[in-house]
């Protein structure tokens, strides 16, 4: 479902049951309804038979960046695979997962978006 210019959004005809709602935006973090941290699970919403009408808000927050550029040791622009990687501890275990990727221009720029705020290891390879 697309919204309109103003944000809002209307689906019809859902039979009863439990829903999630993500919003996806370019230049902004994907968000789930009532979700409390970063890849949070949300709130369910929980429609009813003849369920009329449930007026839901809930923000998008704009995403941080990591751009830069590779050279090589002569000074060269570098030809490479740039990751951002996000550190996280689960169950008291250090984790290391994808926050997001890019190849470099022919002038060795890279440009990541759409990342959540926060500290982030940049890995290159060629």
């Amino acid at each position: 479902m697309t919204t309109d210019e103003a944000g809002r959004f209307h689906f019809s005809g859902l039979p009863a049951g439990r829903y999630t709602l993500t919003a996806r935006k370019a230049g902004f973090v994907e968000s789930t309804y009532g979700a409390t941290r970063r890849r949070g699970l949300g709130t369910a919403i929980t429609l009813e038979d003849n369920h009329k009408e449930l007026a839901i808000t809930f923000p998008v927050m704009r995403g941080a960046v990591v751009a830069g550029r590779v050279t090589m040791p002569s000074g060269q622009p570098g030809d490479a695979f740039v990751e951002v990687l996000e550190r996280t501890i689960v169950a008291g275990k250090v984790t290391v997962t994808r926050a997001g990727s890019a190849a470099t221009d022919g002038t060795g720029m890279y440009r990541i978006a759409g990342l959540w705020p926060g500290t982030y290891i940049v890995g290159v390879s060629n």
